[in-house]
């Protein structure tokens, strides 16, 4: 894993190309990485990517389309087939929200598309697809706008739920972050589309399909996570991503996702 670049939106053990490039602090506050899959996938045998998704978002070009596409309230799921690739920005979460209400940037994008077009294909290998996760970077940092102090509070915010698992209410949040719980819920609802909770509830499933992953027994996580009890936790989990943990357990390499950060 590339250093500062966290990986727990991963549902499933990674079996793509994949590569994902740290960005400059210049774009830091909009941008969190660049992602470059890659695939080529046998006839009749398609790939279903899952993830809990991050909060911000990401903007995406592939051969023949490019769009933002918003986080899911729950997991997500996309089926590769086929020969492909990607090269997309997981954005922070208050840029992320601005696409929300932005119109089509396909049009504004044309030529940057068709320059990372030029170059990707599934083969490429990691120098074209770096090249070619800089020029997005590159779009980014000119056009995208910098965060204003509402922007810039929410990405806090949901830094704070992200790297701090002792947090487990909103009213712990409010004040990790130095606002009142009104505040709170207004700034999150009206920016994300979701309430303070939706991103606990994100940060603890996506650390418990991490766990389980490694191995951990999934009957002692409801107590590590912060449930109340096992139940508790065994309905949030199915909840978001349609099977239980055991389920999930069992699943192994059945199925593998492809993470924007996504």
């Amino acid at each position: 894993m590339n250093a500062g670049i966290d990986e727990r939106g991963h549902l499933t053990p990674q079996t793509l190309r994949l590569l994902r490039c740290p960005v400059s602090e210049a774009v830091a506050d909009r941008v969190r990485w660049a992602w470059v899959p890659r695939w080529s996938l046998p006839d009749g045998q398609p790939l279903t990517q899952q993830v809990i998704e991050f909060p911000g978002g990401n903007l995406v070009v592939e051969p023949h389309v490019t769009r933002f596409h918003p986080p899911e309230p729950a997991m997500s799921r996309r089926e590769l087939t086929g020969d492909g690739w990607a090269v997309g920005l997981l954005l922070q979460p208050a840029c992320g929200a601005a696409l929300r209400r932005a119109p089509d940037l396909a049009d504004e994008m044309a030529v940057v598309s068709e320059q990372i077009r030029a170059c990707m294909s599934a083969d490429a290998d990691d120098s074209v697809a770096g090249s070619a996760a800089g020029l997005l970077v590159d779009w980014a940092e000119r056009h995208l706008p910098a965060p204003d102090a509402d922007g810039r509070l929410l990405n806090t915010i949901v830094g704070r739920v992200e790297t701090d698992p002792a947090i487990l209410t909103s009213s712990q949040l409010a004040a990790a972050a130095g606002i009142g719980q009104r505040r709170l819920q207004r700034l999150v609802a009206h920016t994300l589309g979701y309430s303070p909770m939706w991103l606990i509830r994100r940060r603890r499933l996506q650390d418990a399909a991490a766990r389980i992953r490694a191995g951990e027994p999934s009957a002692d996580l409801a107590a590590a996570l912060g449930y109340a009890d096992q139940a508790h936790f065994q309905r949030d989990f199915k909840t978001v991503t349609g099977q239980t943990p055991g389920a999930y357990r069992r699943l192994g390499n059945g199925d593998h996702r492809l993470d924007g950060g996504t």
